[in-house]
C-alpha cells in the first residue's frame, strides 16, 4: 500500500532505427527501466539479415540469433537462441509504515520458437499476432532493497516462457 513518490515508475523507450539496406537495421536510443540502480539503459545495436532465413539481432539488452524453419503465405516459424537481462521493481511499505523499494534482476539464456506473420517490405513489424515459447536457464538472480543493506540472492533456475505480441 505504498502510494508515495517511490511508487511512481517510469518505463518505456525511445528508439531510432536506420535501415541503409534490406540486410541491416541500425538502432540507438534509451530504455527507461524503472529500476533505481539502472534507471536508463542505452540501446544500441544492429539487426543483420545475411539471408532470408537467418537474423542476427545484436540489440541490447536482449540479443538473439534466429533461423527460419518454415514459411507459408500467412506465417513464418522461427527457432532462436538468445539471452539478456530482465527484472522489475516494486514499492511497498514495511511493517513500521516506512516506504521501501525492491528491485529484481536476472540474466537469461534461452532457446525458443516464434510464429509470426511474414515480414512486410518497408515495415519494421508486420501486422498480426506473433506467438512464442521459450525455455532457458536463469542466473545471477537477486533482489535488492533500497533501504535495507542485505540483498537477497536466489538460486539459478530453469525458465519456461510463453507470449503473444500484437
Amino acid at each position: 500500500n505504498n502510494t508515495g513518490s517511490m511508487a511512481w515508475q517510469f518505463r518505456g523507450g525511445m528508439f531510432a532505427i536506420y535501415r541503409p539496406n534490406e540486410e541491416w537495421d541500425l538502432a540507438f536510443g534509451a530504455l527507461a527501466t524503472g529500476q533505481e540502480d539502472i534507471p536508463v539503459l542505452p540501446v544500441i545495436g544492429a539487426t543483420w539479415r545475411p539471408s532470408s532465413s537467418v537474423k542476427v539481432n545484436l540489440m541490447l539488452p536482449n540479443p538473439r540469433i534466429s533461423y527460419l524453419i518454415s514459411e507459408s503465405e500467412r506465417r513464418q516459424q522461427w527457432a532462436y537462441v538468445g539471452g539478456g537481462m530482465s527484472g522489475g521493481n516494486w514499492a511497498y511499505n514495511l511493517s513500521d509504515g516506512s516506504p521501501e523499494r525492491l528491485n529484481y534482476r536476472e540474466w537469461r539464456l534461452v532457446v525458443g520458437w516464434e510464429s509470426m506473420p511474414p515480414r512486410t517490405p518497408g515495415r519494421f513489424q508486420s501486422p498480426g499476432a506473433s506467438y512464442l515459447i521459450e525455455a532457458g536457464y536463469v542466473f545471477g538472480r537477486k533482489f535488492e532493497r533500497e533501504h535495507q543493506a542485505a540483498d537477497i540472492k536466489i538460486d539459478n533456475t530453469l525458465l519456461l516462457h510463453t507470449g503473444i505480441r500484437f
